[in-house]
């Protein structure tokens, strides 16, 4: 009967114990949580903001009078455009959408921005390279008829 008592007792002291450490957690939810947010891209200056000033700070970055920007992470939020690169064209969309002719900037949207990939112009092969020579004797023996014509037509009008 004492064990029984005993054994009772003790699980009751830790279940209690648990529950005055731990039960805030488990029932309430957790009372200190932490919100990570990313500063906004084209905020250079993390003062929430852009404006003026964050246009300021990326013309003397680019210019190289200052080598980092006060936001955290100088690359999320001085390449607006998205190419792993804070250049003019950076300073140029952060410039457009201070003047409100873009809505956001190119990294945010789910399009990414344009970019210029040259083709190879193709060799042409042995049959359209004689086709083409075809092409160019039939349009020259056209400009000989055309010639010969205007030569030649006047006087056969001339005698009937």
């Amino acid at each position: 009967m004492k064990k029984k008592i005993l054994s009772t007792f003790i699980v009751l002291s830790i279940v209690t114990f648990q529950f005055l450490c731990f039960g805030e957690l488990f029932f309430r939810g957790y009372s200190d949580v932490y919100a990570w947010s990313q500063t906004a891209i084209g905020d250079v200056n993390a003062d929430g903001v852009i404006n003026s000033s964050d246009y300021s700070l990326m013309k003397r970055y680019i210019l190289r009078f200052i080598t980092d920007f006060p936001a955290d992470d100088d690359m999320w939020v001085g390449d607006v455009n998205g190419d792993n690169v804070i250049n003019s064209t950076d300073y140029n969309y952060l410039k457009r959408y201070l003047l409100r002719m873009i809505n956001e900037f190119p990294k945010n949207s789910n399009t990414p921005a344009p970019t210029f990939t040259p083709t190879p112009t193709p060799t042409p092969t042995l049959h359209q390279r004689l086709h083409q020579r075809r092409l160019a004797l039939l349009l020259q023996a056209l400009k000989r008829a055309i010639t010969v014509t205007d030569i030649f037509l006047p006087e056969l009008q001339n005698r009937n």
